[in-house]
C-alpha cells in the first residue's frame, strides 16, 4: 500500500514532456545536427572574417527581420490553437491553425524570393563558405518549415472533418497535436539562431 501512494506521488511530482517521446527525439536529432553546423560556420568565419563578413552583409537584413516576425506570430498562433484545443474549443483551434499555416506560407514565399535574388546576382552554395553555409543552415530550416506546414495543414483537415461528422473520435489525440507545435516550435527557436548569425554578425 505504502510503495503504491510512493509512486503515485512520484509520478505527480515528477515533471513530463508534453507531446510524444518519438517527437522530442526528433527535435534532439534536429537540434544537434544544426548545432554541429553551428560550429563549424564559427571555426569557419574564424578562419576567413573578412569574407563572412562582407558576404552577411550583402545579406537583406529588412527580409529577415520581417520572416523572423512571421515566424514568431505563426509559433503563437500554434500556441494559441493548443490551447483552444485543450478547451474543446475546436473552431477556434482551426482559425489558429489556419493563420500558422498561412504565416508559414508567407515565410516561405519570402524566403524564395530571397533565394532568388542571390542566385539572380550571381551568388551560389559555391561562390564563398559563409554562402555555402548560407544556403545549407536556411535550406534545411526551409524544408523543415515546409514539413512543418503539412503536419499543420493535416491536423487542420482532421479537425475539421471531426467538426463536420460530430464525432470526437475523428479528432487527433492531444499529444500527437502537441508533438506538431513543438515541432513548429523547434523550427521558430532554429531560426531565431539562423538569423542573428547570418544576418547581423556582419
Amino acid at each position: 500500500m505504502e510503495s503504491q501512494l510512493l509512486e503515485k506521488s512520484e509520478s505527480q511530482v515528477s515533471p513530463s514532456l508534453s507531446g510524444e517521446p518519438g517527437v522530442w527525439l526528433l527535435i534532439l536529432g534536429d537540434m544537434s545536427i544544426f548545432s554541429m553546423l553551428f560550429f563549424c560556420f564559427f571555426q569557419q568565419r574564424g578562419n576567413d572574417l573578412a569574407t563572412f563578413q562582407s558576404s552577411a552583409l550583402s545579406l537583406d537584413v529588412v527580409s529577415g527581420a520581417i520572416n523572423t516576425v512571421v515566424l514568431l506570430t505563426s509559433s503563437l498562433m500554434m500556441a494559441l490553437a493548443l490551447e483552444a484545443y485543450r478547451k474543446s474549443k475546436f473552431e477556434l483551434t482551426c482559425r489558429f491553425l489556419l493563420f500558422a499555416v498561412l504565416l508559414g506560407g508567407i515565410f516561405s514565399l519570402n524566403k524564395l524570393f530571397e533565394y532568388g535574388s542571390k542566385l539572380g546576382e550571381g551568388i551560389t552554395p559555391i561562390s564563398n563558405d559563409f554562402f555555402m553555409y548560407y544556403f545549407v543552415l536556411t535550406g534545411m530550416h526551409f524544408l523543415h518549415v515546409l514539413v512543418g506546414m503539412i503536419v499543420l495543414a493535416y491536423f487542420l483537415l482532421r479537425i475539421r472533418r471531426g467538426l463536420h461528422s460530430n464525432n470526437q473520435l475523428d479528432m487527433p489525440g492531444k499529444e500527437s497535436l502537441e508533438g506538431s507545435a513543438n515541432y513548429w516550435h523547434m523550427v521558430d527557436l532554429i531560426w531565431i539562431m539562423i538569423f542573428p548569425l547570418l544576418y547581423m554578425l556582419g
